[in-house]
């Protein structure tokens, strides 16, 4: 059950599941540690939650943004990705701006292992009375060579703002098997 409860939770970003995530590992945590080999799902499922492998959909400001990165383009020393972000109504996120610690950023975490990186950002729009930054749909392009056969690892942090507040900046990564990925059209 846990497994499947965190699948549900890592595709919708829904806070009741990650809430029933947590009640269940606090439940079950004591019988398992006891006898741990009766209780291997449990355990698969706890390790899942505890250390989760980056998937190529995830989810901010709990579930309010929606993260998806895919490979668009691939050679054989050439990778084009896309990050698709899918802001819900309301709210936004910071523009991209190396300057100020809490602006969106896509930064390549094995840079020695790639080169000629190319990002592109979008032209931010005026948000509220003073800031500009980005709602609704942000693609972010990335171009890069590669100079070993290691994956690209991806890290994206951007900080979620509503008309009320900003909550802290927020870190997802993203790795990119250019082997076991397919080039995959993200929905219009």
């Amino acid at each position: 059950m846990l497994p499947v409860l965190i699948a549900l939770y890592q595709r919708s970003g829904e806070t009741e599941l990650r809430t029933r995530v947590e009640r269940q590992i606090e439940a079950f945590s004591g019988r398992v540690a006891q006898a741990p080999l009766a209780g291997p799902v449990f355990l698969q499922g706890l390790r899942q939650w505890m250390s989760p492998s980056p998937e190529p959909l995830q989810y901010l400001a709990e579930g309010a943004i929606r993260a998806d990165c895919r490979i668009v383009e691939s050679s054989e020393t050439q990778l084009q990705v896309l990050l698709r972000l899918d802001i819900a109504p309301g709210w936004h996120i910071q523009q991209h701006d190396l300057q100020r610690p809490e602006s969106t950023r896509l930064t390549v975490v094995n840079r020695d292992d790639w080169q000629d990186v190319e990002l592109h950002y979008p032209t931010p729009e005026r948000v509220g009375s003073e800031n500009e930054g980005y709602t609704g749909r942000l693609d972010i392009d990335l171009t890069a060579r590669e100079r070993s056969a290691s994956p690209l690892a991806l890290e994206l942090q951007v900080q979620p703002c509503n008309e009320s507040a900003c909550l802290p900046v927020e870190t997802r990564t993203f790795v990119i098997h250019r082997n076991a990925s397919t080039v995959t059209d993200l929905p219009a």
